[in-house]
């Protein structure tokens, strides 16, 4: 996938972009970002789940809300750009490939694998030390919630995450580090924060080289599509599994 076509830093150096204009949709996209993927749908979830409402509504009443900030975010920049390639270009959305449809299954499996074996290390560590985690959300949602519940996360985990949070994180957050520190410690500090928001002890330092992982490969190829496709494939696999594993009583959930 990595085809070293151009890299983050190439486009910001394109004069076609304005630097006020690229600030500006850092900032506005993660400001969409935290209401409308995170804010909103999160006191849904609570009020779902403290039976303020039906427990039904969640997740299925998030995903419009989602798919509204991501149309909001686009169709702004529109307006402030004035032509939707602009927009493509400040989004990162560029160069598109699809011999990378190919080529992210396998590197999607290898950094999953990696990412895996730095948490079952982690988890192993920390036990020894008398620390042990609970269950991540995910699959305790996968355990408790019904068919219809898990069916919505499933479409909001492998359709709208890889977008929007590739948006938020690998593009608006990350060239905002960079600007401040280089590529390497904005790569870490955006892929913490990436991993604290899944809000996993046991997954914290697996999403971080993951997340590290994908960071690279967007700047190797030039095109945050690259990084989109690496966590699309990552979050269909894993849900794949997890529905496994529910429809035939795996133990995955001790």
């Amino acid at each position: 996938m990595p085809e070293n076509e151009g890299s983050a830093e190439d486009r910001e150096l394109n004069p076609s972009l304005p630097a006020a204009g690229r600030l500006w949709f850092e900032w506005w996209t993660l400001a969409v970002f935290l209401l409308m993927y995170f804010l909103l749908p999160g006191i849904l979830a609570a009020a779902a789940w403290r039976g303020w409402i039906a427990r039904g509504v969640w997740p299925w009443g998030a995903i419009p809300i989602q798919l509204a900030g991501l149309a909001l975010l686009l169709w702004s920049a529109r307006g402030m750009f004035g032509s939707w390639p602009m927009v493509w270009q400040a989004a990162g959305l560029v160069r598109w490939r699809w011999v990378w449809l190919g080529q992210g299954i396998g590197l999607s499996a290898g950094i999953a694998l990696l990412a895996g074996a730095v948490t079952l290390g982690w988890r192993m560590a920390m036990h020894r030390l008398g620390v042990d985690f609970e269950l991540p959300g995910t699959l305790r949602f996968f355990k408790e919630g019904s068919n219809s519940q898990i069916a919505a996360f499933a479409l909001m985990a492998i359709g709208l995450a890889p977008v929007f949070e590739e948006l938020a994180f690998r593009n608006a957050l990350f060239g905002l580090l960079r600007r401040v520190t280089g590529f390497w410690p904005a790569a870490l500090a955006t892929g913490g924060l990436f991993a604290l928001s899944h809000g996993s002890g046991l997954q914290f330092p697996g999403l971080v080289v993951m997340a590290v992982c994908w960071q690279w490969v967007n700047r190797r190829s030039g095109s945050l599509w690259s990084s989109i496709l690496l966590h699309f494939f990552n979050n269909f696999f894993a849900v794949a599994i997890l529905w496994v594993a529910v429809y035939f009583k795996i133990a995955v959930f001790e």
